[in-house]
């Protein structure tokens, strides 16, 4: 890599530190609804089987990215 292109990555690399620290420096946020085991008017449910060659894959999708299971979910 020349100096050139050296540089030109760390100019892009900046710009975009920049661009993130504006945007989260912004604020805001999303509400999100909080879990709860007796669900109220509004909220619903839904249960679905995963087949077990899926499970599976997730399982080693989670060894190979070394995060608990719960992660890939």
């Amino acid at each position: 890599m020349g100096n050139l292109s050296l540089s030109s990555a760390l100019t892009t690399t900046e710009r975009s530190r920049e661009f993130w620290r504006s945007v989260l420096l912004a604020g805001g946020f999303t509400a999100l609804p909080r879990w709860t085991l007796d669900p109220v008017a509004g909220v619903d449910e839904h249960e679905a089987r995963i087949p077990d060659e899926l499970v599976a894959a997730l399982h080693r999708l989670a060894n190979e990215l070394a995060v608990p299971f719960s992660s890939v979910l």
